[in-house]
Parts: structure tokens; C-alpha cells; sequence
């Protein structure tokens, strides 16, 4: 299961891995000045094999497991004083597709909401909590976006699709994805579904991982192929496309404070040295000079969260397991390991 929920993927196997892969980190609509710290996690607990990874939220650098079964959590949002976290459970082996259950945990109470699919992004509003992923059907071979509005399903796309990211405002509901038009990976296109309605976000073949709302602009952070297929990391305003990197690069979760905009990915010198990265307004930062990669960023006043993963290298049968992966959050730049154990931290959510 490694393999398939790191940001890598290679041009043969991108398809299905980032199918498999969890949602860009979640969405994060927390807020305020210092507060809580909450972070979504995959976590091997009691081995390095598959059958030990674990569902886990960690609050304040203490971890809850919820899953007593193989299981990894990919989002995390907090209510007042409930926390939700969409994950996604595999009670069979082989881990793979239509084995995969998406579920969600309200304080470690768990629902499932499919009996085939993917949980990606969470996001609470009022006494609403919207669940954005996709369900699997025919073997895992035909699969369509989907959201779950109090565990109530909304199919999306009549095509293969899938949705990464959840969020919601002023009671308009903003899901960001992407369709498939055939089985070549080179029909994907990003898209954003407001209440329901599909807008494309360009021609190009593309992927939308992560969408924020803030002051009536949409910002939605995601990739795009050029024709060799090599990945861009890119943002855009309102549909306006922004390219963040000439480097081969990716973005997992983008984050508005005030009139800042942060956008967290990662970047390649090639395919095998990633390095996590945040942009802000555009201007690059790396987190560290060890192999790792940002898959979720929040702001709460002046301090900087972003979520991620170090390792010591890939290796694995296709070259693109990350060795010896540990959890990390980044603040204001300064790292702190959440684990000891394989891990991946995919969402932070702060609360004041």
C-alpha cells in the first residue's frame, strides 16, 4: 500500500496510483491565532507491512488510532468539539480498489458510506459535513466522482472521475477533481463541480487536487502534463492558470489567508529526489534538504502548518516506495517528526 499514497507516480503507472492516492490533502477551514493542532495520518503501527497501517488523527503530537483493521486516514476537519476524519478502510487482501471502503470517523465513531470506493476530503459547515471521493464499480475498473452530504450520495460525472477536494461557502458547494473521457490517461482534464455544475479548467491534461474559497474567488491548486508528459505544479484563480514551477513538480492543498495565498507540493530534480515545497504568493520555499513531500498546508494568524512526509530515498519493485517514510509538520519552516513508525501525514487542520 505504500506505493500508493505518496505524490509519485511513474508516467506507466500514474492512472491507477493516483486513483488510489488520497485527495490533496484534505481541505482546511480552520482558522484564528495558535490553538490546536490536528493532523491526518497513515501510520504503520507494529510493523513496516501493509496489514499494520493504520487510520490516525494526531491532536497536539498525541495520536488516536481509529481502525483496527489496515486502514489510512486522509482528511481532517473539526466542529466545535467533534472531529471528523475521512479515511478509507481495506478489510481484505489484496489492498486495492474495489476492496477499499470509504469511511468517515466523527470522535472515533466510524460510518462507512460505500461499500466500494475512496473517502478523499471532509469538510463540515453548520451541521452539514460533505465528504468528497468516488466509488468504484465493475471491479474498481469504472468509477465516478462522488460527494456525501451527511452520508446521503451525490454522483458528480457520468464519466471516470474522481474527487480530491471538498469545500464549501455561503452554501455553494466546490469539489475539485477530474474526468476521464476514455481509459487514456492523457484524457484527464481538471474540473471544479459548483453544486453540481462541471466547469473544465482548461485543454490541457491536468489533475485538481485541492480548492479554497475566499472572498468570492475560487483558488484550486493542482498539476498539469505537457506532452512528454512531464508534471507542473499550477494554481488557478477564478480559471485563470498560474504556473508555479519550470521544475517537474507537484501541489496537493492550497490554503488563502487575508491576501496571502499558499499552495503546498513538491518538486523534482528528477524523478527520484523530491523535495516538499510552499508557495507563497507564488514565491518558492523548500521545507528541508531531505526527500519529502507537502501534501496539505494551514494558516492560523502568523504561523504556517504544512504537512507531509521525509524519507531516505525510493526504492520498492518500481522504483517509487518512499524508504523509511516518517510524518512531519512543518511550522514556520521548522520541522517536527510526528512518529517513529512508517508514516504520512496528509491533512492539518488547525482550530483556535
Amino acid at each position: 500500500m505504500k506505493k500508493y499514497i505518496h505524490c509519485l507516480a511513474t508516467a506507466a503507472m500514474a492512472l491507477t496510483l493516483t486513483l488510489v492516492a488520497c485527495g490533496g490533502g484534505g481541505n482546511n477551514n480552520g482558522g484564528g491565532s495558535g490553538g490546536d493542532v490536528y493532523v491526518a495520518v497513515y501510520e504503520s503501527i507494529g510493523g513496516s507491512s501493509d496489514e499494520n497501517m493504520r487510520a490516525v488523527v494526531w491532536k497536539n503530537g498525541v495520536r488516536q488510532v481509529l481502525s483496527n483493521i489496515v486502514a489510512g486516514a486522509c482528511s481532517v476537519s473539526v466542529s466545535g468539539n467533534d472531529v471528523y476524519v475521512a479515511g478509507n478502510e481495506y478489510p481484505t487482501s489484496p489492498y486495492w480498489l474495489d476492496y477499499a471502503r470509504p469511511v468517515v470517523w466523527k470522535n472515533g465513531v466510524r460510518q462507512q458510506l460505500s461499500d466500494s470506493g475512496f473517502a478523499r476530503s471532509v469538510f463540515v459547515s453548520g451541521n452539514d459535513v460533505y465528504v468528497a471521493g468516488e466509488e468504484f464499480r465493475s471491479g474498481g475498473y469504472d468509477i465516478r466522482a462522488v460527494v456525501w452530504k451527511n452520508g446521503v450520495r451525490q454522483q458528480l460525472s457520468g464519466n471516470d472521475s474522481v474527487a480530491r477536494s471538498v469545500f464549501v461557502s455561503g452554501g455553494d458547494v466546490y469539489i475539485a477533481g477530474y474526468e476521464h473521457s476514455s481509459a487514456n490517461y492523457g484524457s484527464a482534464r481538471a474540473v471544479v463541480w459548483k453544486n453540481g455544475v462541471r466547469q473544465q479548467l482548461g485543454d490541457n491534461v491536468s489533475e485538481a487536487y485541492s480548492v479554497f474559497v475566499s472572498g468570492g474567488d475560487v483558488y484550486i491548486a493542482g498539476t498539469e502534463r505537457t506532452e512528454d508528459y512531464v508534471r507542473k505544479a499550477v494554481v488557478w484563480k477564478n480559471g485563470a492558470r498560474q504556473q508555479l514551477s519550470d521544475n517537474v513538480s507537484e501541489v496537493y492543498s492550497v490554503f488563502v489567508s487575508g491576501n496571502d495565498v499558499y499552495v503546498a507540493g513538491c518538486e523534482y530534480s528528477n524523478y527520484d529526489n523530491a523535495r516538499a515545497v510552499l508557495w507563497k504568493n507564488g514565491v518558492r520555499r523548500q521545507l528541508g534538504d531531505n526527500v519529502s513531500e507537502a501534501y496539505s498546508v494551514s494558516v492560523s494568524g502568523d504561523d504556517v502548518y504544512v504537512a507531509g512526509v521525509e524519507g531516505s530515498g525510493y526504492g520498492g519493485n518500481y522504483g517509487d516506495d518512499l524508504l523509511n517514510p516518517r510524518a512531519v509538520v512543518w511550522r514556520n519552516g521548522a520541522r517536527q517528526q510526528l512518529s517513529d513508525n512508517e508514516s504520512w501525514a496528509r491533512s492539518v487542520f488547525i482550530v483556535k
